[in-house]
């Protein structure tokens, strides 16, 4: 259990999900009121679990782990709200952007080594890898006790996650992704790809969250703090987010300057992770 003495009953994480939740509620009770009970009720889970946290150890640990559950969470019930509040998509500018400044490199990534079906196998298994590598360092970091650090890394990936989410509302793109009907027979691959096909179906559907590229902002953020908590892991890092941005434009999800946005995501939350650091853990001793 993480928590140091005389907790807040709701901790800045939990404020940061609070006040999310506040904010797609607002958008939900304009375009679509039905989506406001499960709003609602997760509003709810996040208060009573930071209310149960400091006297039972096992509700401490789900509040203490929520983050991770609320990142995939609350990307479901952004979703419907992204399709019925977007006046119009964006992914002809997008296109046209791609055509005029990464035309020769779109083409290169999209049919990198004359895609092979190992290569195939490989990008589609890093693609998935995104939802497990963030998940294995902050479960890691809880393990050890290592509160503080704890803390700051669950605060800033689901900062950024929010951050992207809400940019879905002014940027709705559904990206180059491929009917289902044609994926296997364009994308090509083995039995892996396929399944990790099913599989993102099954999560993600076809959201209109193309810009900016979540993975991409997502995967630089945990490498950059993962590699920070854990400097011998910092090249498996750097290389599983190098092949989760590779995925991104090689299996069609997204285009290339969703990338670009991404990246600059990336880098806006992580040039503000002082700033970031002080509001998740505020009582952290001075170093």
């Amino acid at each position: 259990m993480l928590r140091a003495p005389g907790p807040a009953p709701l901790s800045p994480t939990d404020w940061l999900e609070l006040a999310f939740l506040i904010w797609a509620g607002s958008v939900a009770v304009v375009v679509r009121p039905e989506v406001m009970w499960n709003i609602g009720a997760a509003a709810v889970v996040v208060v009573v679990f930071a209310r149960l946290a400091p006297g039972h150890p096992w509700a401490a640990r789900i509040h203490d782990l929520s983050p991770i559950v609320a990142i995939i969470l609350f990307f479901e019930l952004c979703g419907p709200l992204v399709d019925s509040s977007a006046p119009s998509l964006i992914d002809g500018s997008l296109r046209a952007t791609d055509v005029r400044y990464f035309s020769v490199v779109g083409e290169a990534w999209r049919d990198a080594l004359h895609r092979p079906a190992w290569l195939t196998d490989l990008a589609s298994v890093s693609y998935v890898s995104f939802y497990f590598i963030p998940t294995a360092i902050a479960l890691t970091l809880h393990a050890q006790g290592r509160a503080h650090e704890f803390r700051r890394f669950a605060f800033t990936l689901t900062a950024t996650f929010f951050a992207s989410y809400v940019l879905y509302f002014v940027t709705p793109a559904l990206g180059p992704r491929l009917p289902p009907a044609v994926e296997d027979h364009v994308l090509g691959g083995g039995v892996v790809s396929a399944w990790v096909r099913h599989f993102v179906h099954a999560l993600e559907g076809a959201p209109l969250d193309a810009f900016p590229s979540g993975h991409t902002a997502g995967s630089l953020v945990f490498a950059v703090l993962g590699s920070r908590a854990f400097p011998r892991w910092a090249p498996a890092l750097v290389a599983s987010a190098a092949l989760i941005i590779f995925s991104t434009v090689y299996l069609s999800y997204h285009y290339v300057t969703d990338v670009a946005g991404g990246a600059a995501l990336a880098a806006a939350m992580l040039g503000l992770q002082p700033w970031l650091d002080a509001l998740a853990d505020p009582t952290a001793e001075q170093r």
